[in-house]
């Protein structure tokens, strides 16, 4: 087909359909899509063109609007399930193109075909269902043709592309959605181990020492405590306060002082053998400190109400600047019998150190509560008891009752 007296140039490159095939980038003769070349020649079903029988003078440009008007009766004929009144809208269209305009048929009834089946085009391409309208009740198609002219058996090719405006749409007022409550949440109490009752505790077959815990060492406590030692809470477990009644037991019983509690010992304490008093001979309440064994009685009424270890002087000569100038000494405590005299309830600062609720019994020598009370002599002439029997030793004791110190 000519266009404005000159033959349109053959597009030619890839892609480009013609003769030859898109891999050699020429032309070659269309024919409607999915369909065989035979399926032209089912448009000449009604017998030869009327252009040949009438000898029209178009030529081969009138028998190819024949066909074509062929070929679009029959497209539209399949289509009937398709769009409403596509089939009389084309039937319009054909016999109102004038006889000198046919060459321009393919254009023309192409265009109404495709716009007859805009409806169902994406179904065909996509197979899902297109949209009749769009928001607002109306859809506008607009379509793109390539047409190809190089001889009388050469058809019209069209490529659709659809594209569909979706008009203004008015939103509607955004409705605020009420406040909602969100309820507080619930932090869980954070989990505490229970701890172990030391006392439930199995404890193996062999000697109790410091670190020992379980329902021996609790036995082991409360016969102490019973016979006026003093271990500490009854708590089942082997600390400092055991160590140290258990060293008082074993001066006594003129056994090594090495706080260890072998089976035979832990079976003489659980006997619980009546202590018999160093000097019945000063009454029934009294106060025997025995240097050598390094333990002190408290007799009252002829029953032990405490026994206790202690450190006495380390009978070691010492010389110490004071504030009141230099103090020396032979850190000795003096044997004999004595009287308590007065006390001081709660810390003393002292010349020589700190005392806690010393009881004196001569001059300046007492009584009292230290932080440290080790298994020897170490103080500088005080009798040294532990801090927890400090809370309650002079309670014990009055003044005017009667303590010796002596060496057994």
């Amino acid at each position: 087909m000519r266009h404005f007296g000159r033959a349109r140039p053959r597009p030619r490159g890839p892609g480009v359909v013609g003769r030859g095939g898109i891999a050699s980038g020429g032309h070659r003769k269309t024919t409607v899509p999915g369909r065989s070349r035979g399926y032209r020649a089912r448009l000449n079903v009604d017998g030869p063109s009327p252009c040949a029988r009438l000898r029209h003078p178009c030529g081969w440009e009138c028998e190819r609007a024949h066909r074509t008007e062929r070929y679009v009766k029959l497209v539209i004929n399949r289509r009937e399930g398709g769009t409403p009144g596509g089939s009389r809208a084309s039937e319009e269209v054909v016999q109102a193109i004038s006889h000198r305009r046919r060459r321009l048929v393919p254009l023309v009834l192409t265009a109404t075909i495709l716009a007859g089946c805009a409806g169902t085009a994406s179904d065909t391409s996509t197979g899902t269902t297109a949209p009749d309208t769009t928001s607002s009740g109306e859809s506008t198609t607009s379509a793109v043709f390539t047409t190809s002219t190089s001889d009388p058996d050469t058809s019209t090719t069209a490529a659709p592309t659809t594209a569909t405006t979706a008009a203004p749409t008015t939103a509607a007022p955004s409705t605020t959605a009420a406040p909602t409550t969100v309820a507080p949440t619930t932090t869980a109490a954070p989990t505490t181990a229970v701890p172990v009752d030391p006392t439930l505790l199995p404890e193996p077959v062999g000697p109790l020492q410091a670190g020992s815990k379980g329902a021996r060492t609790q036995a082991l406590q409360q016969a102490l405590r019973d016979q006026k030692y003093d271990p500490g809470e009854i708590d089942g477990a082997f600390g400092g306060q055991v160590t140290m009644a258990v060293w008082a037991y074993q001066s006594l019983h003129g056994l090594p002082k090495d706080g260890l509690v072998t089976p035979e010992l832990e079976a003489r304490i659980l006997a619980k053998a009546p202590q018999a008093m160093l000097k019945p001979e000063l009454g029934p309440t009294h106060t025997e400190v025995d240097l050598s064994r390094q333990v002190m009685i408290v007799w009252r009424d002829g029953a032990p109400a405490l026994i206790t270890h202690v450190s006495s002087g380390s009978e070691v000569a010492y010389c110490e600047d004071t504030d009141e100038g230099q103090n020396c000494g032979d850190a000795v405590t003096p044997t004999g019998v004595y009287k308590y005299e007065r006390r001081i309830d709660g810390w003393r600062d002292a010349p020589l150190g700190r005392l806690y609720k010393p009881v004196y019994f001569k001059g300046g020598i007492a009584v009292h509560g230290a932080p440290s009370v080790p298994n020897r002599p170490a103080s500088h002439g005080c009798v040294r008891i532990p801090m927890p029997t400090a809370e309650y030793f002079p309670g014990l004791v009055a003044n005017g009752d009667t303590i010796e110190v002596f060496r057994s």
